[in-house]
């Protein structure tokens, strides 16, 4: 059995626009591209905690992106997906005693796919399947919850720009 390396522990990294932080993500939609700085610039994205992006940029009463917002999967090269402000979302809400994600940031969906199975208080597992097709842009717990409920945000392709690292 091998031992456990920094790389095991790789979570997205999301950014919001208008948001002050130590480290920015600067998109460039033109050249589908983006870099890293810590310097804010005009159109810059802060980094910010994980679940605090859920409130910072995201009205899930009327499924829309109220900031800009990026997200950088390492498990996807390092590909950031960035969605306008004013971006019609799809929101999920996955909650039970135990909630298995079947599907992460990054992955594309069709209608009818399996997004997370939940076991209930009652012991049944229950299938949750998306409505739509579209891309899981993120998934975050909802601090406070218990049991336990997460939010998972995706987003139809025409509303998904990918932006890859500058070299």
């Amino acid at each position: 059995m091998s031992e456990y390396s920094p790389s095991d522990y790789r979570f997205p990294i999301v950014y919001v626009e208008s948001v002050e932080s130590d480290e920015y993500l600067i998109p460039d939609i033109s050249n589908n591209r983006y870099k890293i700085t810590k310097e804010p610039a005009e159109n810059a994205l802060g980094k910010t905690i994980y679940e605090k992006a859920l409130e910072l940029a995201i009205d899930l009463e009327n499924s829309v992106t109220t900031r800009g917002i990026a997200v950088r999967v390492p498990w996807k090269g390092d590909k950031a997906m960035y969605v306008q402000r004013n971006t019609p979302v799809y929101v999920y809400e996955v909650g039970g005693v135990q909630t298995i994600f079947y599907a992460y940031e990054g992955d594309d969906l069709k209608k009818n796919d399996v997004l997370a199975y939940v076991l209930t208080g009652k012991g049944e597992t229950r299938t949750i399947r998306v409505d739509h097709e579209a891309t899981v842009l993120y998934i975050a717990w909802i601090p406070g919850t218990h049991p336990p409920k997460y939010v998972a945000i995706l987003v139809g392709e025409e509303n998904l720009i990918i932006l890859e690292p500058e070299q």
